[in-house]
């Protein structure tokens, strides 16, 4: 998959290119933290194109998926939320990836503090929750529950300016799915390595509807495999049983080997006994 494809598919242009943020390999509970100048740059354009799509008395909500695992959506939202919150709206960042929930349990952990509402604060203005925490008695893994995503997301509007949804891949989740028909927008996180196939069921998913797809480079763990050289296939190699070789011709008939001692020419008693 390439840009151009993906504009093609999808219809609209390609907002721009993430910055790769290679700290996240090392430690994905850097992406929580603040981006640096170059992601900054993009971010800023982006949440632009974002508080753009709200009506002027809306509260904003935004689904950022992808269209497989390992796109980089959870990347996405994370640097996307602390970047319109540094700008100053309230913004609850809501963990809604039911298959591989990672964002809600990395703003958890440690010594930062949850407050009654079962909110983390991440930094000013920022809080994060999981979709449980809005679906009271919700497993977090049960990806197949039918629920109101209009109700979900009236009651975290109650709580922030922006909601910001990470969904995870769009077609692994009906939750997800039906956060993308319930949302102001959604922020689509395209990848080389995923199949064109997968774009184009996104696509008809998302039609008539309003996307901002993001061109995710690859991350250098994954560029590092994928340029380790492959072992070589290993050779068959075939058991040869070396044949004795002929024996050589020998004047005292067939059988005798080279170099055989011949045999012993009779004496003249034994002569003359066969004789007689």
């Amino acid at each position: 998959l390439d840009t151009e494809q993906a504009e093609e598919i999808l219809g609209q242009p390609v907002v721009g290119t993430m910055p790769v943020r290679p700290e996240i390999d090392d430690d994905p509970a850097s992406m929580l933290a603040a981006p640096d100048q170059r992601a900054a740059g993009f971010l800023s354009t982006l949440a632009v194109r974002v508080e753009a799509a709200a009506g002027a008395d809306d509260a904003l909500s935004v689904l950022v998926a992808s269209t497989g695992p390992g796109a980089g959506a959870s990347t996405v939202a994370a640097s996307l939320a602390r970047q319109i919150a540094a700008s100053g709206p309230r913004v609850l960042l809501v963990d809604a990836d039911r298959r591989h929930p990672e964002i809600g349990l990395l703003a958890t952990r440690g010594s930062r503090r949850r407050d009654g509402r079962n909110f983390a604060t991440l930094a000013p203005n920022l809080q994060v929750c999981s979709l449980g925490d809005l679906l009271p008695g919700t497993s977090e893994r049960d990806t197949t529950r039918m629920f109101d995503a209009t109700a979900v997301i009236s009651k975290a509007t109650a709580e922030a300016d922006v909601v910001i949804f990470d969904g995870g891949a769009l077609m692994d989740s009906a939750s997800t799915v039906q956060l993308s028909r319930a949302c102001s927008l959604t922020v689509l996180a395209l990848a080389e390595h995923l199949p064109v196939k997968q774009l184009v069921i996104a696509a008809e998913e998302l039609s008539n509807r309003r996307v901002l797809p993001v061109w995710m480079p690859e991350p250098p763990s994954r560029r590092r495999r994928s340029s380790k050289p492959r072992p070589p296939a290993p050779v068959a190699v075939r058991e040869t049983h070396s044949s004795p070789p002929p024996a050589a011709w020998s004047p005292h008939g067939r059988g005798d080997s080279a170099g055989a001692a011949p045999e012993a020419s009779a004496s003249p008693t034994q002569a003359g006994s066969k004789r007689s």
